[in-house]
């Protein structure tokens, strides 16, 4: 914390580790820092050399502080109490109830939400957002035949002429079909499967839409039955079991 003792002297954390990464299980106490922000500091050893130190800065409010403020920024940051304040309800956690716009600007961005407490601004909730066109779509029907096509109608809103379509219709996360025009579909074989719509517009931003449809096969339905006993006397139970052949899953 803070200050940097030294390479090969600060705390050591084990690691369990593969071929190319390793992963740390840590729990680091705050117990013994005082109030305001302080640096905490890692770095990683192989044994014969060290990375560099990745910092962060980590807020240490008072125990049982009120909360003062809450503000949020979308990627670049103007500074503590520079950003856009949000409205909150005071109490035991400072509840939001409030819409943030997003940007503009279609692609990936990065959300940040900070609170103020006794003076002090605490550590930051990030959340990558993907500002994209909204994905939507009909099907004629959810359950169809083998070989029967269905009709699919394209209801995206928001695209520009930039927006790629991708349609996985059995969801195996292969795309089948492209192009953001109405579409015709007939499945080979009998099955429930997910229709997945992905719409890019910018980068690899990527929003999806899926719909579930039953494909049911084109044999001939029948019945076989069978009967626990082929003879009886006036009065003995004899149970009868139907099964349904070729009759799809529903």
């Amino acid at each position: 914390w803070d200050e940097d003792p030294g390479i090969g002297q600060a705390i050591p954390y084990a690691v369990e580790t593969d071929a190319e990464t390793a992963l740390v299980n840590m729990s680091i106490l705050t117990d013994t820092l005082s109030g305001g922000m302080h640096l905490l500091g890692m770095r990683i050893g192989n044994g014969v050399s060290w990375s560099q130190t990745y910092t962060h800065l980590v807020g240490i409010a008072p125990n049982g502080g009120a909360i003062e403020a809450v503000e949020y920024f979308w990627d670049e940051d103007p500074g503590y109490g520079n950003a856009t304040p949000l409205n909150f309800q005071a109490g035991e956690f400072a509840i939001v109830n409030e819409e943030i716009p997003a940007p503009e600007d279609y692609g990936s961005h990065v959300l940040v939400i900070r609170a103020k407490s006794s003076g002090i601004w605490g550590s930051s909730l990030v959340q990558n957002i993907c500002v994209n066109a909204t994905p939507d779509f009909t099907l004629a029907k959810d359950t169809v035949c083998c070989g029967e096509e269905i009709a699919i109608v394209n209801l995206t809103t928001g695209a520009t002429d930039e927006t790629v379509y991708e349609w996985d219709m059995d969801g195996d996360g292969e795309p089948d079909m492209v192009g953001g025009e109405d579409l015709a579909y007939a499945y080979d074989e009998a099955g429930e499967y997910m229709v997945t719509l992905s719409v890019k517009t910018v980068g690899e931003c990527e929003a999806t839409c899926s719909k579930p449809i039953v494909v049911l096969g084109t044999s001939a339905p029948s019945v076989s039955l069978s009967a626990s006993s082929q003879e009886g006397c006036d009065g003995d139970t004899i149970c009868f079991v139907a099964k349904a052949l070729d009759a799809g899953l529903n």
